[in-house]
């Protein structure tokens, strides 16, 4: 099946797998997905979790939300915690050098500078492709083990480098017998690695065909529990259940070998397949859980959400229009220190049921609810005018206060403006003027 296909194939199968994501009855304990799409409503929460200095817990988790950002049409370099803040991308700059002292860890940061569409041989102070190099042996060998092997040839393939028949070879010898490979020499095989090294050995130029990856994708068969989820490895002393960052690995996988993850022999059943299985990991705040009942997890939502849009490693190189990267700058003015402002928008007119949601961003860099019951449509001509919103214009000026608005139709938002830390411009309340969002009108209801 060509990648087109899959990916195709992919949006289906996420629309059964939220079809067939049917409520459990009180105390049955799965979780309930939330009403929006699934990746962006995991794009959402990730949005709250983005530290005050641009990154995500740390610089290798960081990569991994690159990754789900570009993967999902997002701009890593726009998502700030505030306006003025660093980025995603700062953080990973100012980390480069403390970060990178493995070819695993080079590599893994190549691959997310190349997916942010910036420049490898010039981040962070250094040359990161002279660096991944400087942890080869000279015969095809990086660093010591798969997972160094893997996360290189990935990277020498983001940054269009040519990538050798004896690299290819080294990471065919740490291949075990049962057709996975380990992490590390002496761990075991595991699904997270096997998933890895098939992925850059295709993107090396390996045959799908070849012995080597035709043994991987056996022994991911093998893995699979009936859920239609992977476990790290089975069997284990610490447990076989599925778990979500697995299963998106695994996925990633199957999406570079052009197999439909939906279809036999990877569909176990109704309902359990690799699709749904990773679907049943996201709680209702769009986060994705490890295991369930384990709670919101970063790292999990992370790697999750490449797998569900449908991409593997590497990623393309990010390309991303000037004005996405920029933010308003904020212009300080005279007193009034607070102004007011209006704003105007469209609605969907009744009988839809429409209301609106907004949020001011104060000096601190916080969102303030300015309307914590929202403002209903009353007009028939779709339009909704809220008079009077506070502008700090000691702060922003005339050129106004940035606003995060949501409008809600029959009881899902349908329409967001001013997300900057997800990529959006800014959307301000200009004091003493209508400020009108983006969205056209008349709007239609699907």
């Amino acid at each position: 099946m060509s990648r087109t296909a899959w990916k195709v194939g992919l949006a289906g199968a996420l629309l059964l797998a939220l079809a067939l994501a049917v409520a459990p009855s009180a105390g049955a304990g799965t979780p309930v997905l939330p009403a929006e799409h699934p990746i962006r409503s995991a794009l959402d929460w990730l949005g709250t979790q983005q530290g005050p200095d641009g990154g995500f817990a740390n610089p290798g988790t960081t990569c991994d939300v690159v990754f789900a950002l570009a993967s999902a049409g997002h701009n890593p370099a726009a998502w700030r915690p505030t306006p003025l803040g660093p980025s995603a991308m700062d953080y990973l700059a100012s980390h480069t050098a403390a970060y990178a002292t493995g070819a695993a860890q080079t590599g893994k940061l190549i691959l997310a500078v190349v997916a942010a569409g910036q420049d490898p041989t010039h981040f962070g102070g250094m040359d990161l492709l002279a660096h991944l190099r400087s942890f080869g042996d000279g015969a095809g060998a990086y660093g010591a083990g798969a997972m160094d092997q893997a996360w290189a040839l990935l990277a020498l393939r983001a940054a269009g480098e040519k990538v050798t028949e004896a690299e290819r070879a080294v990471l065919r010898s740490y291949q075990q017998a049962n057709g996975g490979w380990e992490g590390a020499p002496g761990w075991g095989t595991d699904t997270n690695t096997t998933a890895l090294a098939i992925q850059a050995l295709l993107a090396a130029g390996e045959a799908p065909t070849s012995k080597a990856v035709q043994a991987a994708r056996a022994h991911l068969l093998e893995q699979q529990n009936d859920d239609g989820g992977f476990p790290y490895t089975k069997p284990s002393p610490w447990g076989s259940d599925s778990d979500a960052d697995s299963t998106a690995y695994v996925l990633q996988a199957l999406l570079a070998l052009g197999e439909e993850p939906t279809a036999k022999p990877w569909w176990r059943g109704p309902g359990s397949d690799p699709v749904a299985a990773l679907l049943r990991f996201q709680v209702a705040s769009g986060a994705f859980e490890w295991q369930p009942g384990f709670g919101e997890n970063l790292l999990a939502t992370a790697q999750a959400i490449p797998a569900l849009a449908g991409k593997s490693f590497p990623l393309p190189a990010g390309q991303w229009p000037e004005a996405e990267v920029r933010i308003p700058a904020l212009h300080l003015g005279p007193a009034p220190a607070l102004a007011r402002g209006n704003l105007v928008t469209c609605v969907a007119a009744p009988p839809a049921v429409s209301w609106v949601k907004a949020y001011r961003l104060t000096a601190e860099g916080a969102w303030e609810d300015v309307n914590p019951r929202g403002w209903s449509a009353v007009r028939s001509d779709g339009y909704l005018k809220v008079d009077g919103l506070p502008v700090d214009y000691a702060t922003f000026g005339a050129a106004g206060n940035p606003y995060r608005v949501e409008l809600w139709v029959n009881g899902r938002v349908v329409r967001r403006v001013g997300v900057f830390h997800q990529g959006q411009p800014a959307f301000r309340i200009r004091p003493e003027a209508d400020s009108l969002t983006p969205w056209p009108c008349p709007m239609t209801v699907e």
